[in-house]
Order: structure tokens, then sequence, then C-alpha cells
């Protein structure tokens, strides 16, 4: 064929052709003629070809296959007549596309009935043959939606389970200077756990206020008090910085009808950090407690996220590693 710029009308009837083959040719022509062949299919290959096309005759063929791509052109640029593809189910699709582009009835398209005659397929009745219609392959879209939903689950489980975690770190990009405060520090640990009380009244606490720091702890409140940090004076405490000491079932109330004071005074010191009047949450780890050995969530997301200092051996150096995490003690002038 030999090279034009021109669009072609181009005539191969009576050839005995068996297949069409993809040629250059095919993007410039409007007209081509197939009639009188051996062609049994009309491909992929050649519907994307030709895109100037406006007319190909294919009748008197063996057309048993068609493309699913025809779709994409009106059927009125075909000219089948009587064809070999079967007058089944899964060539109802083509009875769809001929009604839904409006096919002109004199580019008629007939398929192959069972008692072997050609009916036009427009009025064949595909009913009668209780035909499923052809859904379109989803897999890839379901499969999608099951990872993007896997994705999402595993989000809000893990939103829900850091969420105090995130509530904490909140709270720290928020954090600012508190002109009511008028302690350092208030130590909250478990006074009937006689180690304990003796490291806090012994060592820490008398340390930490030789260092000049100003210093409210749990047995400084008056029996009968409903822990909301009040001094001897009455007057409401109100610290920079709050210490939670972990020690062995510091928890658990030692009897039934008893409250946990340790988790009382937490629970305090939790909402007065989250509403920014609190600087930070440390806890002391007195008895190298775990995670899993705090039942409160709240705590043991202060464990995770909030500066904690671990004493095993009870050592004075301990002094110093707060002394970095409190920083320099609040100017005098500041306390009420």
């Amino acid at each position: 064929m030999p090279q034009s710029l021109f669009s072609l009308e181009i005539d191969l009837s009576d050839n005995l052709i068996i297949n069409i083959d993809n040629r250059e040719y095919l993007k410039r022509t409007v007209e081509i003629y197939f009639e009188r062949n051996l062609l049994k299919s009309v491909d992929k290959t050649f519907l994307e070809n030709i895109p100037m096309m406006n007319h190909v005759n294919l009748k008197q063929n063996r057309i048993t296959t068609l493309a699913k791509e025809i779709q994409n052109l009106h059927p009125d640029m075909f000219l089948f007549h009587q064809t070999e593809i079967v007058c089944e189910c899964s060539s109802e699709w083509i009875k769809i596309w001929r009604e839904i582009k409006h096919a002109n009835s004199s580019f008629e398209f007939r398929c192959r009935a069972e008692n072997g005659h050609g009916i036009v397929i427009e009025l064949f009745s595909f009913i009668d043959l209780v035909c499923e219609t052809e859904q379109p392959d989803n897999s890839a879209i379901i499969t999608g939606f099951l990872v993007l939903l896997s994705i999402l689950s595993f989000v809000l489980t893990a939103i829900i389970f850091i969420h105090f975690e995130l509530l904490i770190l909140g709270t720290k990009l928020r954090r600012k200077t508190n002109k009511d405060w008028n302690r350092d520090m208030f130590i909250s640990f478990d006074e009937e756990n006689i180690e304990v009380f003796i490291f806090i009244q012994k060592i820490l606490k008398p340390n930490l206020i030789r260092k000049g720091y100003k210093v409210f702890s749990s047995d400084d409140m008056l029996d009968g008090q409903s822990r909301d940090l009040k001094d001897e004076h009455n007057v409401q405490v109100e610290p920079r910085d709050v210490i939670i000491v972990l020690s062995d079932n510091f928890d658990k109330p030692k009897n039934i009808n008893d409250k946990c004071w340790v988790l009382t005074e937490f629970d305090y010191c939790w909402k007065k950090f989250i509403r920014l009047h609190i600087r930070n949450l440390i806890t002391l780890n007195f008895d190298s407690l775990s995670s899993s050995d705090i039942s409160n969530r709240k705590l043991k997301a202060v464990k995770r996220i909030c500066p904690s200092v671990l004493v095993p051996d009870r050592r004075h150096e301990v002094l110093t590693r707060f002394e970095t995490i409190l920083g320099s003690p609040i100017r005098k002038h500041a306390f009420n």
C-alpha cells in the first residue's frame, strides 16, 4: 500500500482474507470493504487503529467473535448482515449496544439461532434464555476497599489505644507559664509504703528543698482532706510540676472500702494538667514497674510520654536527674 497524506477508501473484497492485519494505512482510512472474505473475528487492535473510519463492510464473512471495544464506536459504522455469532447469553451485549446507540435497521446484525437460521439480533428474545446480566469485575475495587477499611480500622484502633498519649502531646504543645503557681512541685506517693515514705521524707524532699524548690507532698495534707491539694492553712496549692511515685501496689487500696489516694490525687492533677494549670506530670518509678503493672490508662500514657525517673537503687543521683527535668525553681516573689 503506497504512503499517502490523504484519507483512503480501500476495497479488499474477494481476497480470502482470514485476519485483519494492523497496518499503518488504516489510521487514514475512512471506508474499507472486506466483503466476501473469510474473517472470523473483529479484533481490539483493528478497532483501536481506525480513528477516521466511517464505514466498514463485513458482509458475507464468517464472523464468530467481536471484541467488546466495538461498543466505543457506533453500530452504523459496520455492515455485518449475517454472522456466525450464536444467539446466546454471551452475545446479548451486542443487542444492548445496538439498542443503546440506536442502530439504523438498514445496518442490521444477524446472529444464528438454535435452528441454524439467522435472525436480527434486536428481534431475538434473550429473556427466554434466562441470561444473567454480566457484572463488571469489581475484585480490584473490593480488594482496594477492604485494604482501605483495614487501614482505617487500624488507625482508629491506634487512635483509641493512644488517645491519652495524643492528649498529653497536644497539651504539651499548648503549654504556657502559669502565674498562679505557688509550689514548684507536688509529690504524690503511697504513704503506707514504708520504703517509699522514708525515701521521700529522708532523701528526695529534703534535698529538693535544699536546692531551693518549694515542695508539697501527700503527707502534708491533713487527715480527712478530699485530696484537692490544700495546705495546712487551707490554701489551694498550685504546683508547677507533679511527681507521681510508682511503687508496688500503689494503685490498690489497702481495704476494699477504702479509696486509692494516689489515683485520687492523680485524677485531680490530670484534670489540672489538661487545663494547662500544671506544666508537667513526672513519674518516679520506685520499683521498676512496667506499663502492664499499671491499671490506670491515663497513668500508663503519662509513664510512656512524660518524663520518667527510674530509682531501682534509691541513690542520691536521682536528684541530679530531677534538677535537669524540673529546671530552676520558681522565683520566690512569684509565690502567693
